[in-house]
């Protein structure tokens, strides 16, 4: 019963998908929770002495976070960030709405004995989804916006993504600009959570996801959801009808009519007779009492032997004795009548 009470106020507005930004340097444009730049120092564009310098007009806000990866040095680095999934308050809402996409800076031919490989394994929420690996070009052009990890059709809750790479024996760059993942806003509004680091996974296999183009989604309440609130209504309406036929049977019985409510229905002789008198007998006569006034008892003294409730109940049956009486002659009358009716005529 709550189950089908709650159906009738669950909302049914059309929900507004969009897309948040997770920067390499403000973070959750929303929620303002950043990543998690762990184990080494990752550099700026305001860095000095670095020899991979993209220019800022094509970059996300101006900002990125670079790193050239030295196993001799730095053994293991990595990237944290949480996301929120779309949630729903809703039963019939199918899950899987959620989506995230991860955009880096690639290097090609920036300069000779300059590293500008790229290779990175994605773990989300604990398990490797896969390894992300460019090999540079002989151009000497930046790839900005380039989408190296996506994934959707996730469960509407919080999502841990890690980028990491370790046990390669090779000098990498990595150059993280921003992610993308959808949410709607118009039904929650969940602060990021920070999350603790966790290690990382050798990369094993090459692959390189095709870009995919992000674009603005809106859900809509499914005809199921619908179907479902009508339904519950239904039930509602059915279960207060029968409780107030119920409560209206409980009254009846617990307050039965009084005497007075049939003080004022006529008496008729024709429920007293024999159904062979009855069938020539119209239905609609009724009979009255004959004026005399019936035969009563002496009064009662208080002198005598006779109690109060004794001359009472000699009252009653005198009454009784003289309607009897008078039924009894109307019977005659009525019988008499029958009986000139049937005898043949000459």
């Amino acid at each position: 019963m709550p189950y089908v009470l709650s159906l009738l106020f669950l909302p049914f507005a059309r929900s507004a998908v969009t897309n948040r930004t997770i920067d390499d340097t403000a973070g959750d444009l929303i929620t303002g929770a950043k990543p998690i730049y762990m184990n080494v120092p990752w550099e700026t564009p305001a860095c000095g002495g670095c020899k991979i310098k993209p220019p800022l007009d094509d970059v996300f806000m101006q900002t990125y976070s670079a790193l050239t990866y030295m196993q001799e040095k730095f053994p293991f680095m990595s990237i944290q960030f949480s996301f929120q999934g779309i949630f729903f308050l809703s039963a019939f809402v199918k899950e899987g709405s959620t989506a995230i996409y991860v955009y880096f800076i690639l290097a090609n031919n920036v300069g000779p004995e300059i590293t500008s490989e790229t290779l990175a394994n994605f773990t989300l929420d604990g398990q490797l989804i896969e390894t992300y690996h460019h090999i540079p070009t002989s151009s000497p052009d930046y790839e900005f916006n380039a989408l190296v990890f996506s994934q959707d059709s996730l469960p509407n809750t919080n999502h841990i993504l890690l980028i990491s790479t370790s046990g390669v024996d090779r000098h990498l760059f990595t150059s993280f600009d921003y992610a993308k993942y959808t949410f709607d806003d118009t039904l929650i509004t969940t602060s990021s959570q920070s999350a603790s680091s966790t290690g990382g996974n050798s990369p094993t296999t090459t692959a390189t996801p095709k870009p995919t183009a992000i674009l603005p989604v809106n859900h809509s309440v499914p005809v199921g959801a619908i179907a479902g609130v009508a339904a519950g209504g239904v039930v509602l309406l059915l279960i207060a009808v029968i409780f107030f036929f119920c409560l209206r049977r409980l009254r009846h019985r617990n307050h039965p009519p009084s005497f007075g409510e049939y003080a004022d229905q006529s008496f008729s002789i024709n429920g007293l007779l024999p159904p062979e008198m009855r069938q020539h007998t119209p239905l609609a006569r009724n009979f009255a009492f004959p004026a005399r006034p019936p035969t009563l008892p002496p009064p009662y003294s208080s002198n005598g032997e006779e109690t109060h409730s004794e001359y009472t109940g000699r009252l009653r049956q005198a009454d009784i004795d003289s309607r009897i009486r008078g039924l009894t002659r109307e019977m005659n009358i009525l019988a008499g009548e029958d009986a000139k009716e049937q005898s043949p005529r000459i």
